[in-house]
């Protein structure tokens, strides 16, 4: 560019001065036109009138009959430039209004300018004049009337001074468009900015018009962006798992190679396709209730937490392969959901192992059952051999002895017949197994007037702490039917309490409301067969029993439960 004449504040309408002049020498003018024509056609008229007028005073009567006419000529005269006054008034309001509004527009015009980091130019060829916007300024870092062609053009950096020569003598010559991104130096800080500049030609009226955009954060941001997204590309792309997005219907968006590994499939394959066709048809109806769930709660506006399905996908070659999925939706800036973002994991190795661990288990579980079962049937042998001894004998002192280690017996049974017949092979219903040795313990003593009654929390124990525990109940319950109740008693009852304390221990109680025993007598002197048994299974549980206060007879046992407080 060689311009030389440059300017930069806004091209404002004047009144155009022409136009006055115009109507006031229009006015004289015609002023002086009407007194010469009045003064030559008065003297005319007059002298022809005096020819042939017999009055005494011409002058004067031909002013009277004359005169109507001259007035009304000037009358007409006056009218008319009164209405080229008004005319002429109107018009120059009109022109102030418009420079009004052209002012107003130029003030919102450099107001969005600012905020949206544009300006506006104009080469006026024909004139030889370059004008630029206030906007155009402030990106180019210049005071607004200071420009002139060489400073615009130090601005550019030196490599981008030929590309911009080359674009305006190409957009002169109608050989490409004015399109074009370069960087500036900014004179008032030093500062580097990115702009874009487009420009239309008029080679009618010889005019470049055309806009600068500083795009310096735009490009910043995008490449941040770029590379930010070439990061997690590389992520996705290197990731053993396998990374995709689909939109909301459940087409594909994106898959990474790692498919080709999954599925035997290229990433261009798979989105071609939809979740319900990468998944078996045995699978989709759970994933598909899940994905509705999922998407509906985010069209709803409820965040909604991952999604984790096992599914069984199909392969290339007709085979499948079991993947784990776990899936979340996408949400876009203004909080609305874009699609899902899933990964799927080959999991078939695993589940191989986990199936072959339960199979594992339960053939472990059934060993463990058969085991009880086998357990309980010998003991079931031991106590009828015992009672089959007992019948030999007519001592019935020692007939006695052999009932109690029957019942003994008995009791360690009954734990392994629980632990065959549960549910869960590892422990047992601990109330449930004291009420059902409570009941057979009385059918068998044949103590009619005693009931016993079994209350308290719902106690797992394993077979470690359950059989233990059983038999010194069951040790209790034996010397409670044999020695706290008269007899023919037909009041009598035994308490049995099983409890959490909360500091995972069990508190078990056995108390009965018979004659009690002598306040002088502590549970370490009592040295019966019953007693030494109990203190024997009570450090076997690692535990501690005490002898309470009556009424009765009341005893406590507290042990470690071997299990968390419920």
């Amino acid at each position: 560019m060689t311009e030389t004449d440059t300017h930069t504040a806004p091209r404002t309408p004047k009144r155009p001065p022409a136009f006055l002049i115009s109507i006031v020498v229009s006015m004289i003018v015609w002023t002086s036109a009407v007194a010469v024509a009045v003064y030559f056609d008065y003297r005319h008229s007059y002298e022809a009138f005096a020819r042939t007028s017999t009055s005494a005073s011409p002058h004067w009567t031909f002013l009277v009959n004359e005169m109507p006419g001259y007035f009304g000529l000037w009358l007409i005269g006056m009218t008319s430039m009164t209405i080229m006054r008004f005319r002429a008034r109107r018009y120059l309001d009109s022109l102030e209004s418009a420079n009004a509004h052209l002012a107003a527009d130029q003030l919102r015009l450099e107001r969005a300018e600012s905020i949206a980091s544009f300006g506006s130019w104009e080469l006026d060829l024909k004139h030889n004049s370059f004008h630029a916007s206030r906007g155009a300024a402030a990106i180019y870092g210049l005071e607004h009337n200071t420009w002139s062609i060489p400073l615009v053009q130090s601005v550019p950096l030196p490599e981008y001074r030929a590309p911009l020569d080359k674009a305006l003598a190409d957009l002169l010559a109608g050989r490409a468009a004015y399109d074009i991104t370069f960087k500036i130096r900014r004179p008032n800080d030093g500062g580097i900015r990115d702009i874009h500049s487009v420009a239309l030609f008029d080679s009618g009226a010889r005019r470049v018009t055309g806009v600068i955009h500083d795009i310096t954060e735009y490009n910043a941001a995008r490449q941040l962006s770029q590379e930010s997204e070439q990061r997690y590309r590389l992520l996705a792309d290197n990731a053993i798992d396998v990374i995709w997005t689909a939109d909301l219907e459940g087409r594909f968006t994106y898959v990474s190679p790692s498919i080709l590994q999954l599925r035997g499939i290229t990433p261009e394959e798979a989105v071609q396709s939809t979740i319900e066709e990468a998944i078996t048809p045995a699978s989709y109806p759970v994933v598909r209730r899940a994905l509705r769930a999922v998407v509906r709660d985010a069209l709803a506006g409820t965040n909604s937490d991952p999604v984790y399905l096992e599914v069984e996908q199909p392969r290339k070659d007709g085979s499948t392969v079991w993947t784990e999925v776990t899936t979340r939706v996408i949400f876009g800036d203004e909080g609305k959901p874009l699609g899902l973002l899933g990964v799927s994991r080959d999991v078939s190795l695993r589940r191989a192992y986990r199936e072959q661990l339960e199979m594992s288990l339960r053939d472990k579980d059934v060993l463990l059952r058969e085991v009880h079962h086998r357990v309980k049937n010998n003991l079931q042998v031991i106590s009828s051999l015992l009672n089959l001894q007992a019948d030999s004998y007519n001592d019935p002192h020692a007939r006695a002895l052999l009932k109690e280690s029957q019942q003994r017996i008995r009791s360690m049974a009954l734990v392994h017949e629980k632990l065959y017949r549960s549910p869960h092979v590892s422990d047992i219903d601990f109330p449930d197994y004291i009420t059902t040795m409570t009941t057979e313990l009385l059918r068998s003593a044949g103590s009619g007037g005693v009931t016993t009654r079994v209350t308290g929390d719902e106690i797992r124990l394993d077979i470690e702490k359950a059989i233990p525990a059983g038999l010194i109940v069951n040790e209790l319950l034996t010397n409670a039917l044999k020695h706290a109740f008269p007899p023919h008693v037909r009041d009598g009852q035994i308490t049995v309490t099983v409890r959490h304390d909360g500091d995972g221990h069990v508190i078990l109680s056995v108390e009965d409301n018979g004659i009690g025993i002598p306040p002088d007598m502590k549970v370490a002197e009592m040295r019966t067969m019953g007693m030494t048994v109990i203190h024997g299974l009570t450090a076997q549980l690692d535990g501690t029993i005490t002898l309470l206060p009556g009424p009765g007879t009341r005893f406590r046992l507290r042990f470690p439960s071997g299990q968390p407080d419920l």
